[in-house]
Formats: structure tokens, sequence, C-alpha cells
């Protein structure tokens, strides 16, 4: 530093908390109030709650694209069940066969669906993220808004 006074915007810690990145270690000159002069090194970190919203965003990221390749992965062998049981059931031959292939249609249609299922609801969980934010209130704010609504 060049000695002069660091302005709060753009000290370490304002720039670490304001970024989310951490600063490097900065060396800087405390006057104290009896005016001794220190020399003090600061390590200005992101706060712990951006990181963690960051974990929070990567896991997000992650769990949907494993939802998406786990549903691709169980549809893609259910289509030839599916056509095999269908081609067994039109062929003419003995009714125990006409049978085991309904049931192989159903289970398969009904597994599909559950796969679908599944995409949907990481396709609403990802689109009902509601940003949430941190004020001070009282006890009787919150009581007054529970009874109201």
């Amino acid at each position: 530093m060049d000695g002069s006074a660091v302005e709060k915007p753009v000290s370490p810690a304002a720039l670490a908390a304001r970024t989310g990145i951490a600063q490097p270690p900065t060396e800087l000159m405390a006057v104290s109030a009896d005016g001794q002069a220190r020399c003090v090194v600061i390590h200005a970190r992101a706060s712990e709650r951006r990181r963690l919203e960051s974990e929070v965003g990567f896991a997000r990221d992650n769990r949907a694209d494993f939802l998406h390749v786990l549903a691709h992965e169980l549809r893609n062998p259910l289509a030839p069940v599916m056509a095999v049981a269908a081609i067994l059931r039109r062929q003419p031959g003995e009714p125990g066969i006409d049978r085991m292939a309904r049931v192989i249609e159903r289970q398969t249609t009904q597994l599909a669906r559950f796969i679908d299922d599944l995409l949907e609801g990481s396709r609403i969980d990802q689109a009902c993220e509601i940003p949430v934010s941190i004020r001070a209130t009282s006890m009787d704010e919150v009581l007054a808004r529970a009874r109201h609504g």
C-alpha cells in the first residue's frame, strides 16, 4: 500500500463479501485510537453463505443432469422390450404367450410412465426455485402474518 487510507468499498473484506471471491492476503498498517501503528495482514475470504449457496447450486445441477441421464438410460431398453411384446401378442400361437406379452406391455408402459414422471418432477423442481432473502423480523410480525395469511 502507498500509505493512504483504504476506502471501505474497496477493502479486501468488502470485495470478498460483494464478489464471493477470496482476496489474497493483504498487509495493511492499522493505527489504533492511541496513535500506535501496527502492521496487520488481512485474509478476506468469501462468506460461508456464498460458498454454501454455490455448493447447493452445483449439487442441484448435478442432480438434474443425473436424472436426465438416468431417464434416458432407463427408457432405451424399454422400447425394444415393448416392441417384442407387441409382436408376440400379434402372432397366432399359444394363449399363454399372448397373456405374457400383454403383461410385459402393461408393465413396460407403467415403467415408461414412471420415467416420464421422474423427468417431470425434475423439471418442476428446477422451475420452482423461489428466491429467499433473509431479514430481521420480530416474533409479533411472524405471528401476525401467520394469522392473516
